[in-house]
């Protein structure tokens, strides 16, 4: 097997799925998760790309998310994501992060990026849970119809909503949705920024 090729066609499909979302296919986000899966995931039948094959696994791996940080922005509970507030969609917030760190892989792989819900005591989701969801179950390579309340949560947008009044009198409400995705698609851009990464595909 060639491992370098093997790796590059991998970051292909993730540089793929980024420029569909980009464009406004959110659900492509979801393909992200699948390659991301194929990369890293390890289980008792399945030896993953880079830690197994590569046998990397210490490689280091970007991360942007500001949950937990002292220097937070405006939605600290969203970690690494932002609110376009008149259509409704979370946005990724890419290198408009403050932080931009390399972790070793296991604590990259298991940090809290989201929070659930805004109490102090509110359940945190890691990439782990989001990546191996998103592939396992909602479409990546197997499609479940019973999906855990948390992934359901973010798919219905962690019931963020935004109210405006048109000079008109009329009150619009707009319910945010797809967490999910804009989460997937920052995963993908920390992923492509990874340098230790990108290397071992163009070696």
């Amino acid at each position: 097997m060639n491992l370098r090729r093997e790796v590059a066609k991998q970051l292909n499909f993730i540089v793929s799925s980024c420029e569909q979302y980009d464009k406004g296919h959110h659900e492509d986000a979801i393909r992200i998760a699948t390659a991301t899966r194929v990369l890293f995931n390890e289980t008792k039948s399945q030896r993953s790309l880079i830690r197994s094959h590569c046998n990397r696994g210490d490689i280091k791996l970007r991360s942007t998310t500001m949950l937990n940080r002292p220097d937070g922005h405006e939605y600290p509970d969203l970690g690494f994501l932002d609110l376009e507030l008149f259509t409704g969609n979370f946005r990724p917030m890419l290198a408009k992060t403050k932080r931009n760190e390399p972790l070793p892989f296991d604590e990259w792989w298991k940090e809290p990026v989201l929070k659930l819900e805004a109490s102090a005591g509110g359940e945190n989701v890691t990439r782990e849970q989001i990546v191996l969801l998103a592939a396992d179950k909602d479409g990546g390579a197997h499609v479940d119809n019973i999906k855990p309340v948390w992934y359901e949560r973010l798919s219905c947008g962690l019931e963020y909503s935004a109210e405006f009044h048109m000079a008109s009198g009329r009150k619009i409400i707009v319910n945010f949705k797809n967490a999910n995705l804009a989460a997937l698609r920052q995963i993908g851009y920390e992923l492509l920024a990874s340098e230790e990464l990108t290397c071992l595909a163009q070696k």
